[in-house]
């Protein structure tokens, strides 16, 4: 009779003493959602929690701002604390990603309200149709604005480099700036006295 056989049940379910401890301990759980069919609800919603958390302190310095900004944003519900277990008020990662787009809007010209608005407006929404309706007319609004604001700025850029062209000639200038002598002035016997120059020094009180 084979050792298998005579062994007692005993033997055959004891685990072997000489074996290493990483064969005997189980491996720990993958947490990964659809790592495999048998996974744990907990283990998927701890998969899709935020990373951290942060105090009001960590979350300006991370997002380059401050606090009393922050507390700004949470009066215009703009941010929204949670507590921890400690009974603290801390903030989670997507208020960080949150934060850069404050700040984007901003950027781009958006006001306070109009970007409450914009989130509100899909936040509250149900159906991508209620989200483009609440929000499509304020894009709309400021690409109207920023059109109207890149033709200002095309053509200051062209007054400040028509200007900046007219100065190279007033380097060796030895008068002083004024109506009279830049209004007509001899280096330029060729060109009209610059627009901005001359709206420069007719805002000089001294002149």
């Amino acid at each position: 009779m084979s050792e298998l056989s005579s062994a007692s049940p005993e033997q055959l379910v004891a685990p072997n003493e000489n074996s290493s401890s990483a064969s005997s301990s189980p491996s720990p759980p993958d947490s990964r959602p659809g790592s495999r069919p048998d996974s744990r609800p907990e283990e998927l919603i701890s998969a899709i929690r935020p990373s951290r958390f942060y105090k009001i302190g960590e979350l300006a310095e991370e997002a380059g701002t401050t606090t009393r900004t922050l507390r700004y944003y949470e009066e215009l519900d703009l941010l929204e604390p949670v507590r921890n277990t400690a009974g603290q008020r801390v903030y989670d990662s997507t208020t960080l990603t949150r934060l850069h787009f404050i700040h984007e809007l901003k950027a781009g010209g958006f006001s306070l309200a109009e970007i409450k608005q914009f989130f509100e407006g899909w936040q509250k929404s149900d159906s991508g149709a209620a989200a483009s309706e609440a929000t499509t007319p304020l894009i709309q609004q400021k690409l109207s604005e920023i059109a109207d604001l890149q033709k200002k700025l095309a053509k200051l850029n062209q007054e400040l480099m028509a200007m900046a062209h007219f100065l190279v000639s007033c380097r060796t200038c030895p008068s002083k700036p004024s109506v009279e002598t830049c209004g007509d002035c001899d280096r330029h016997p060729d060109e009209p006295a610059n627009s901005m120059i001359m709206r420069l020094v007719k805002t000089d009180h001294k002149n």
